[in-house]
C-alpha cells in the first residue's frame, strides 16, 4: 500500500460508486469498511481494500472497533456514507465533523425545526408534542420521528381522532417525535449538499431536485436532474453557521405549491444516495472532501443543469405503485441518452456492482421486516 489513503465508513450503497472512482483517479488508496459483501459498494472496481464489521450501525459496538482502525492505520481522509457511521465519528472528534452537540442540533428533525423557527427560516409549520399542542391544529398532519429517513416512521393523520394514539406507537416505535403541516402535493422535492471549512465558510454546493421516489407515497428518489444553487444554498448554509457545523451537510426541502417557496425539512450528515447526480453534472465531491481534509487547495465546481440520475432498481418499483407511471418527466420508458445516467451502475467500465446490489436487495425484498421497514409514510 502507498500514497495517499481514504477510509469509506459504511461503504455498502451505490453512492460509493462515484466516490471510489475519483477518489481512486486522484491517486488515494480506497479502504471500504463495509457492514456485508452482497452490496454496490464491496465489488466496486475502485476499492482497492476490503474491510467488514457487521456491526458497524450499532455505534456501541462499532466505536471500539473503529478507535483501533484509526489508531492502528493513518488515513489521509475519513468519509461517513451512514447517518451512524456520520453520528460515530462526531463522538469521536474526529477532525473535519461537527463536534456531537451541533451534529445533535441539525440531524435531529425536532432541534433542527426548533431552530427554524426561532430563526424565521422557511419550513413547514411545526408543532412538538412535549410543549403542549393546540387546540387548533391545521390538519391534516404528519407525525414524524425526530430521527428516521427515508419516510420511515412517517404517517398521516386527518383529526383529532386517533392522534394520541398515533404519538404514542411512533413514540414507541422510532423514539420522540413531532408533527408538521402536510405540504400540499404538486411542488418541487430538492436536495442541497454543501461543504462548510472550520470557519464557516461555504466551500462547495450542488443542488438535485428529485422527480420519482419508491414507495411512490414517499421514500427513496429514483429519478433525480442535476440543477444550479438558488436561493435555498443560501439559506441552508445560514442554518449551518447557525449550528457552527463544519465538514458535509446534505438538506431536504419542499417546496409549497401555493407560495413556490423551499422549505427546509430536515438536514442528513453524509453524501445522499442520489450523489452521482453531482459527479455526473460535473461537481467532484470527491475532490472537494480529500481536499478539505488534507487541507489542499481544489477547484471550485459549477453543476451543469439537466443531467438525469435513475435508480433503475427502484424506478422499476416504482412504475409498477404508482399510478403516474404513463405520465412522469422524463418519460419513464427513454433508457439511453446523453444526459441519462444510472445510481445503482458503477462509473467507467464497473459492471459488478449493478449485479451484487441487485442481487443484495432482492434478498432484503424476500424479508418481510425489511419491506414493513421501508414501506414509506403511512
Amino acid at each position: 500500500m502507498k500514497g495517499k489513503t481514504a477510509l469509506l465508513v459504511g461503504a455498502d450503497s451505490c453512492k460509493t460508486l462515484p466516490l471510489a472512482w475519483a477518489l481512486h483517479g486522484k491517486g488515494f488508496w480506497v479502504v471500504g469498511l463495509f457492514v456485508g459483501r452482497l452490496n454496490y459498494g464491496y465489488s466496486c472496481r475502485y476499492v482497492d481494500e476490503r474491510l467488514i464489521f457487521r456491526e458497524l450501525l450499532d455505534c456501541l459496538a462499532a466505536r471500539p472497533y473503529l478507535e483501533n482502525l484509526l489508531l492502528a492505520r493513518h488515513f489521509d481522509v475519513v468519509i461517513p456514507l451512514e447517518d451512524a457511521c456520520a453520528d460515530l465519528l462526531s463522538r469521536m472528534d474526529t477532525p473535519g465533523f461537527p463536534d456531537k452537540k451541533a451534529f445533535d442540533a441539525g440531524f435531529q428533525k425536532q432541534n433542527l425545526m426548533r431552530l427554524c423557527e426561532q430563526k424565521g427560516y422557511p419550513h413547514p409549520k411545526t408543532f412538538f408534542p412535549e410543549d403542549g399542542l393546540p387546540d387548533n391544529l391545521p390538519f391534516p398532519l404528519l407525525i414524524k420521528p425526530d430521527i428516521s429517513s427515508g419516510a420511515r416512521g412517517i404517517s398521516r393523520v386527518d383529526g383529532r381522532d386517533g392522534l394520541e394514539k398515533a404519538i404514542r406507537e411512533t413514540v414507541s416505535r422510532f423514539g420522540p417525535c413531532h408533527l408538521q403541516q402536510l405540504i400540499p402535493p404538486g411542488g418541487r422535492q430538492v436536495e442541497v449538499q454543501l461543504f462548510v471549512d472550520a470557519n464557516g465558510r461555504l466551500v462547495q454546493h450542488s443542488v438535485i431536485e428529485k422527480h420519482r421516489w419508491y414507495p411512490y407515497k414517499g421514500g427513496s428518489s429514483c429519478c433525480n436532474v442535476s440543477r444550479r444553487g438558488s436561493s435555498i444554498v443560501e439559506v441552508c448554509h445560514r442554518i449551518l453557521l447557525d449550528l457552527h457545523w463544519k465538514g458535509f451537510a446534505d438538506f431536504d426541502t419542499i417546496e409549497d405549491p401555493r407560495t413556490g417557496e423551499l422549505l427546509v425539512l430536515e438536514l442528513n450528515p453524509r453524501l445522499p444516495a442520489c450523489i452521482k447526480t453531482a459527479f455526473v453534472a460535473g461537481v467532484d465531491w470527491g475532490d472537494v472532501l480529500s481536499g478539505e481534509y488534507m487541507h489542499l487547495p481544489h477547484r471550485s465546481y459549477e453543476a451543469r443543469e439537466g443531467e438525469w440520475l435513475r435508480f433503475l432498481g427502484l424506478d422499476f418499483l416504482w412504475f409498477i405503485h404508482s399510478p403516474d407511471r404513463f405520465r412522469t418527466t422524463p418519460c419513464w420508458f427513454k433508457f439511453f441518452g446523453r444526459r441519462i445516467h444510472y445510481q445503482d451502475m458503477g462509473m467507467g467500465f464497473d459492471p459488478l456492482p449493478w449485479f451484487s446490489g441487485t442481487l443484495g436487495n432482492l434478498l432484503k425484498l424476500s424479508d418481510r421486516s425489511f419491506r414493513r421497514k421501508k414501506a414509506g409514510m403511512n
